[in-house]
């Protein structure tokens, strides 16, 4: 069964759950850039061009799931994933095959190491790469478990690098890693007919237990293999990176999820600054892998009243500023103009803070909008953007990819719950592929959803040189076999190719949907300087050839749409765009501002409550700009009053002198409190001085 990623707020469940028991616990105690060339974002054509369309599956042994796909020079893919024999029942194995633009087969092979059985079940964005080299070879990196090192007789899985002719001959195999469960996750093709490989690896010395390997503190290399397999260099970050890229001048940018250092604090001190879990960075790499920038994603900082100091027996309450994430962010692409975008799922509470709406979003399942953070190349803040597209069906999965395309825009691929109604046999919860195609901007150009038969899932997605896209995708057939007594649906490897404008010429399972709306965010979001740390050179334990078999296997290809070139004329228009195309500012907000904002003014309830409405009101829109608005309010008991600004003491003696004014006797004036009082009527005021968050007045009489 595919698992997929855990459902998130703004990380994951596990951050969620212990993000939420921190701040529970707070409220109870109360160098030199390299230069770049900066790239020129292509006008749209006024003219059509010739762009392909296909949707192809490949059935090698009884389940073939399609995880990887990368275009040859020309105009074929290589395409990638596990096979599995015995009805589904034994070890999965991994497998390529190579086809010309039109699909069709050149030859297919399967590897004799037994895959780590985790291309499936866990992110999408890493498992089965594959890279045409530049001396027209080709080099795959799989994991794989069944390599047993002679010393440690480790069983953990490592990185199997394979080159191969453009024939499907093996040249040679390399095995690397640690003694744990490593991954390739990135590859890219260098002029010397090497590679570099982006892995993760997992720290060795955790025990040989099989308990959750999420608990095991894991990093990043980047290594460096010539093309006679020879590792030139290997690098080790202190972070796990999230996505990768390498720039045409050699140097990186990357995102990763960085730990910010904690200070050890006295039993029940919270210090000034609380970040309950690791925060999505930005980190811009030079070419020799030294760190250049490394900038947070993060929601605007809440902040609590909790004590500061026990010193000489002495409470002493301060404030304690809370740090988030800005959203669930996993990609990150060059923009045209020599900048950065990060894009993520956003944080639910972004934009409302911990104030209203918790247990109802935590809950949800509702369409998951999109978040694109744009910086300039020297890291420079500049503006964050906010996507949603809605479909017929509202559950979109956990994960996400972002390619760039030729035509220097960007495909986001999910997937989607499928709609019951579109006609397709399909069983609960079946999957459908969605593609969103964005300019620089995150301006929505096209939104398409692909199905077929009963399930299909997008693993893959590559650009391709007619500034369409391919995918690698695995499909559960409508043909059965027998398994156990019972009849199960085939899984077929599936090749799909779309043109400039998303379609797949004449396949009735691409549909069309112009249901999006893009806002602005900047002032939800923060940027902060990050320590990322040193990169270190990286001693690889496991560093050798290996005597790899890689027979050919059968594999039988099946026409769902054949290929199909026509000349198109590439959509220009936007489904909707942001009225100014970039926002004023991207200086934060306030959490008083933004709670004033998301406050929705109540009406008077009642004579009494309308006497003292119309005596303070008047006094409140002096003092407050005539940014005042009743929040609650109930029948001859109580007002609430909420301001774009915290409340100061200066706030309360300007009342305080207004009603004197009026001949009211005061009976109290002291931090937030007045408490005023004239024949007939007695007013309970509390402004909020000690509330971070929130400008407020409450009434009482």
């Amino acid at each position: 069964m595919r698992r997929r990623r855990k459902p998130h707020i703004f990380l994951s469940k596990s951050r969620i759950i212990s993000s939420l028991a921190i701040l529970g616990a707070l409220l109870i105690v109360a160098s030199v850039e390299p230069k770049e060339e900066a790239q020129t974002a292509a006008p749209c054509p006024a003219t059509p061009i010739n762009s392909s369309t296909l949707l192809k599956t490949y059935h090698l042994l009884d389940l073939t799931d399609g995880f990887g796909v990368s275009p040859t020079k020309d105009g074929g893919f290589l395409v990638t994933g596990d096979t599995i024999p015995a009805a589904g029942m034994a070890a999965p194995y991994p497998f390529i095959f190579r086809t010309n633009l039109k699909g069709d087969l050149s030859w297919s092979r399967w590897f004799s190491s037994q895959s780590l059985a985790l291309g499936a079940m866990s992110s999408r964005r890493i498992g089965r790469i594959t890279v045409e080299t530049s001396d027209n070879n080709i080099i795959m990196a799989n994991d794989v478990l069944d390599f047993v090192d002679e010393n440690k007789k480790e069983l953990y899985g490592d990185i199997l690098v394979t080159k191969l002719n453009s024939k499907g001959g093996l040249i040679w195999s390399l095995m690397l890693g640690d003694h744990s469960q490593d991954r390739p996750q990135k590859m890219w093709a260098l002029p010397d007919g090497g590679v570099m490989i982006l892995g993760r690896l997992l720290k060795t010395g955790y025990g040989n237990g099989d308990g959750d390997t999420d608990t095991i503190p894991r990093y990043s290399a980047l290594i460096k293999v010539d093309k006679n397999g020879k590792v030139q260099t290997a690098k080790k970050m202190s972070w796990e990176a999230e996505d990768m890229e390498r720039l045409p001048d050699g140097s990186y940018i990357a995102l990763a999820n960085i730990e910010v250092p904690k200070t050890v604090q006295p039993k029940n001190i919270l210090g000034s600054e609380v970040v309950p879990h690791a925060l999505p960075t930005m980190v811009r790499l030079d070419s020799k892998l030294n760190v250049v920038w490394a900038k947070s994603l993060e929601m605007i900082p809440s902040e609590i009243s909790a004590p500061t100091s026990y010193a000489s027996s002495t409470l002493t309450i301060g404030k304690t500023k809370i740090r988030m994430a800005g959203g669930d962010f996993c990609a990150v692409k060059p923009t045209p103009d020599g900048g950065f975008l990060a894009f993520g799922y956003e944080n639910l509470i972004l934009t409302t803070g911990l104030n209203a709406g918790v247990s109802k979003e935590v809950t949800s399942f509702s369409v998951r909008a999109f978040i694109a953070v744009k910086v300039d190349k020297a890291g420079k803040y500049q503006w964050a953007k906010k996507l949603t597209v809605n479909l017929p069906s509202s559950v979109t999965s956990n994960d996400f990819q972002v390619v760039k395309t030729a035509d220097n825009k960007f495909v986001i691929m999910q997937d989607v719950i499928h709609d019951l109604a579109a006609g397709f046999t399909k069983t609960a919860l079946a999957s459908n592929i969605e593609l969103i195609k964005i300019d620089p901007d995150v301006n929505p150009v096209w939104v398409k959803k692909i199905e077929a038969e009963r399930d299909l899932s997008g693993y893959g997605i590559t650009a391709t040189a007619d500034k369409g896209v391919a995918i690698s995708a695995s499909m559960l057939t409508t043909k059965q076999h027998m398994v156990m007594l019972s009849l199960e649906p085939y899984k077929e490897a599936a090749l799909i190719k779309v043109d400039v404008n998303g379609k797949v010429q004449g396949y009735v399972g691409a549909r069309d949907f112009r249901d999006a709306a893009l806002e602005d965010q900047s002032q939800y979001l923060v940027m902060n300087d990050m320590n990322a740390g040193k990169t270190a050179d990286l001693k690889l334990n496991i560093n050798k050839k290996v005597k790899e078999k890689l027979p050919t296997i059968k594999n039988t290809a099946r026409n769902i749409s054949p290929y199909k070139k026509t000349s198109i004329a590439p959509i220009c228009s936007f489904l909707t765009q942001s009225a100014s195309g970039q926002p004023t500012t991207n200086t934060a907000k306030t959490w008083a501002l933004i709670n004033y904002e998301n406050t929705k003014a109540a009406a008077v309830e009642g004579d009494k409550n309308q006497t003292v409405n119309d005596e303070l009101l008047p006094i409140l829109n002096q003092l407050f700009a005539n940014q005042v608005k009743l929040k609650d309010n109930m029948k001859s008991m109580w007002l609430t009053y909420i301001f774009p600004r915290l409340t100061t003491r200066a706030d309360v003696e300007a009342v305080e002198n207004k009603y004197k004014e009026l001949g009211y006797k005061i009976d109290e004036s002291e931090g937030g409190r007045l408490y005023v009082s004239r024949v007939g009527l007695t007013l309970h005021m509390t402004f909020s001085i000690d509330n971070p968050m929130m400008g407020k007045l409450e009434v009482l009489f």
